[in-house]
């Protein structure tokens, strides 16, 4: 319902999306889990995180005022300051995470 109030695209590419996004987050997290690819799995997930961050910006400038769906029905996840600082948080984390991998990778190097 989110994608569908910000983007007026055909209704077959809000699915695909809506699929597509929670399945690649889940992969991404596994990734990083089981150390996969590691660079390439943060690079992804940090311009992912950075979209949601754009994203949460641009929802509430355009007055969205639906629940994104984010968690689920377990947890309340309108748009709104709150949601702004939690994307900054996890853009923050995965940031700090690229920065300590490197420094990690380069000194086994």
């Amino acid at each position: 319902e989110t994608m569908k109030a910000a983007f007026k695209v055909n209704e077959n590419l809000l699915i695909l999306a809506a699929t597509f996004l929670p399945v690649m987050e889940i992969a991404l997290g596994l990734m990083l889990l089981l150390k996969i690819q590691t660079k390439k799995a943060l690079l992804t997930t940090t311009v992912l995180f950075f979209s949601f961050f754009v994203f949460s910006i641009y929802g509430i400038v355009i007055g969205l005022n639906v629940d994104c769906g984010c968690f689920g029905g377990a947890i309340k996840s309108g748009f709104g300051i709150t949601m702004i600082l939690r994307n900054l948080f996890l853009l923050t984390v995965i940031i700090w995470l690229a920065i300590v991998n490197k420094k990690f990778v380069s000194a086994w190097q």
